[in-house]
């Protein structure tokens, strides 16, 4: 076990605390298994995949500042591995519609929509570097 690994595991277990979750509860909302909340909270695993730390924050409700720190604790996995986990995620999910087809009904103004995606595109370079 790795002191990154240890330190995640314990900041990750004090934000599903603060939220109130179990294991579980957290496990469901970000589409991960039990076991590797688990894991991860005991510090078994050394390098999580950012797409897994981006799941858990969004799941724990974490905003910047908060959310930055915790991807940061996280640690970094090399960029294939991320890139063949994310291909291998992409394979498993199921089609959606392309979020601007959805109408202002759904989204709001096209300015917020806008803002949206700029947000999006912005967390997922974070992620990648």
């Amino acid at each position: 076990m790795s002191e990154v690994a240890r330190a995640f595991g314990a900041r990750l277990r004090s934000c599903r605390h603060l939220a109130g979750l179990s294991q579980q509860e957290l496990a469901e909302r970000s589409e991960l298994s039990v076991r590797t909340v688990s894991d991860l909270e005991r510090g078994r695993t050394r390098f999580p995949y950012q797409a897994s730390v981006g799941r858990l924050a969004d799941a724990l409700g974490l905003r910047d500042p908060a959310r930055a720190e915790f991807i940061a604790a996280a640690g970094r996995r090399r960029a294939g591995a991320d890139a063949i986990e994310d291909l291998a995620h992409a394979q498993r999910a199921q089609p959606v519609a392309d979020p601007r087809e959805l109408g202002d009904d759904f989204w709001g103004s096209r300015a917020e929509l806008e803002a949206f995606l700029a947000d999006l595109r912005a967390t997922r370079t974070a992620w990648l570097r």
